[in-house]
């Protein structure tokens, strides 16, 4: 049973009515009905005349409030939800001021399935609390059955702007930077009476996050974008590069097709068997993912790149970069090599890195500041996971040197 809510210190009390619609007005000592006047509102502590202001409303006869707005117009004319009352009741209510504390106070806990059985997520997930310290939000999950021993996460992010009301709900917005680097802006909403939402941002919208579970280095947000397709965010809490081993990097040759600089790792082997199990029997999404996270590594471990940024791919662009833009990275992951000859193999490799490089020169088109760009290809030989690393400088930047060695 939940506990309730109520304040122990009541503050401004009005006798309403409900009129059509069930908009909310204030009932005379003649038992007339009339719109509420935003004075009759100055005497609650916090409120500021001419101005927006967010407000909770106990009604009597509830334990959980409602949250509602003032646009800082003249009147106040609120809409109650159907569940609290009907047209022409009368009843009590009492208001007080909404800030960003009482609206984390107000959270309560909620149970998360996983109803698409989505592959790698646990079974269902709880929100257990949400924590606010004036500046940052955290929610905490309990998540069952564990996965690779982890039963309990959290995520965790800064506030980025004031609460916001909109259709009834009051959210507030935060930001949350994970260990490689990826900003994301998320929001909870929350209109006082119902479970909370959670939000993630793409593009100028928030997609309602249906799941959230972890396993220890990604926390996976699978939200809805349309109505029937299912999406994963994935937010590291901690550097995939634990993930993976690499054996040491070593110069092939410069490729003949593109006459620049090869390297390679020839072995990488997998700390965990769940992401061997998502290569091996994964689909595109997660070979892909596999991929950048080796990427990642390899350019964290091997090539010595300070501030390594590993973007999200339903973003378009660069696959990994640099925080000061002076590296760009494309990465792939080839998993259904099997079948293939020797030649064959290398003949897709080389398709793919000429395509790599290719988007790495657009990708030097919209990024000015990258001087320098490689394309990661790993991909299963047999059982042995190897990558490939293409170097490509800038076009510009290649013809200058080349120009003083001919000086």
């Amino acid at each position: 049973m939940r506990k309730s809510l109520v304040p122990t210190t009541r503050l401004t009390s009005l006798r309403i009515r409900l009129g059509t619609q069930n908009r909310m007005y204030l009932c005379s000592n003649k038992g007339t009905s009339q719109l509420i006047e935003s004075r009759v509102l100055t005497k609650v502590p916090g409120f500021h005349p001419g101005s927006l202001n967010l407000m909770i409303i106990w009604y009597s006869q509830r334990t959980h409030p409602t949250y509602h707005a003032h646009n800082g117009g003249r009147f106040w004319v609120p809409t109650v939800p159907k569940e609290y009352g009907f047209p022409g009741q009368r009843m009590s209510i009492t208001i007080e001021a909404l800030d960003e504390g009482k609206f984390v106070k107000g959270l309560t806990p909620f149970q998360m399935t996983n109803d698409s059985n989505l592959p790698w997520l646990t079974r269902s997930s709880r929100i257990r609390r949400f924590i606010f310290d004036g500046r940052h939000v955290c929610i905490q999950f309990l998540q069952e059955p564990p996965i690779e021993g982890i039963r309990e996460f959290e995520l965790a992010g800064e506030v980025t702007e004031p609460l916001r009301f909109h259709l009834g709900a009051t959210s507030l917005r935060f930001s949350v930077r994970d260990a490689v680097g990826q900003l994301r802006y998320m929001a909870v909403s929350h209109n006082g009476h119902e479970p909370p939402r959670i939000g993630i941002k793409y593009g100028h919208e928030f997609y309602p996050v249906r799941f959230a579970a972890s396993d220890g280095t990604r926390v996976r947000l699978v939200y809805r974008s349309k109505l029937y397709t299912f999406n994963i965010a994935t937010v590291y809490v901690r550097e995939p590069s634990r993930l993976y081993r690499l054996s040491e990097i070593q110069s092939v040759a410069v490729s003949q097709r593109t006459n620049q600089e090869t390297l390679e790792v020839a072995r990488i082997h997998t700390v965990r068997s769940l992401e061997r199990s998502m290569l091996w029997h994964g689909g595109t999404y997660d070979a892909g993912r596999i991929g950048s996270e080796i990427a990642y590594t390899i350019g964290k471990e091997r090539l010595s790149l300070e501030g390594l940024v590993l973007a999200d791919p339903n973003s378009a662009g660069r696959d990994l970069y640099t925080a000061d833009g002076r590296v760009v990275i494309q990465s792939r992951m080839l998993t259904q090599t099997s079948l293939l000859s020797i030649s064959g193999l290398r003949n897709l490799m080389e398709s793919q890195v000429s395509r790599m490089l290719k988007k790495l020169q657009e990708d030097f088109e919209f990024n000015p500041g990258a001087k320098l760009g490689y394309a990661i290809l790993s991909y299963l030989d047999g059982a042995t996971i190897r990558a490939r690393i293409v170097k490509s400088p800038r076009q510009e930047a290649r013809r200058e040197s080349m120009g003083k060695s001919m000086g």
